[in-house]
């Protein structure tokens, strides 16, 4: 099963693969919230992502069907000579990419290192 939480200094979010349309809010001053996809309450890259109604479960391929329809539009937006809007780039680059390589490199550094915290530069 994976879980993802990632926590700061306002609140955590945390989801779980096993309930993919739900995400769990906790502000640090307030009571968790359970935000469910496909609803009103969401911002617009949130509602953006959702293909299909609440109740009907998406999946993987609804994932790169998001991906591949954001490169598109950033690809149309540029050959019109516009600026991609922020919801049309909304897809990881090779920056991306090279910043996850990164990481893992730093990750595996640190774990044969006696010295736990790196310079990430």
């Amino acid at each position: 099963m994976l879980n993802l939480r990632v926590y700061g200094t306002e609140g955590g979010l945390e989801w779980r693969q096993e309930e993919p349309n739900y995400l769990i809010f906790k502000p640090s001053k307030a009571p968790a919230e359970v935000l469910k996809r496909g609803n009103e309450y969401l911002c617009e890259a949130a509602k953006k992502a959702s293909r299909l109604p609440p109740g009907h479960p998406e999946a993987f391929i609804e994932a790169f069907a998001n991906i591949y329809s954001s490169v598109a539009a950033t690809i149309r937006s540029k050959c019109k000579n516009h600026e991609p809007d922020g919801f049309e780039q909304d897809f990881p680059t090779v920056y991306d990419g090279a910043k996850g390589v990164h990481f893992i490199e730093k990750a595996v550094e640190s774990s044969r290192s006696e010295k736990k915290w790196l310079d990430t530069r």
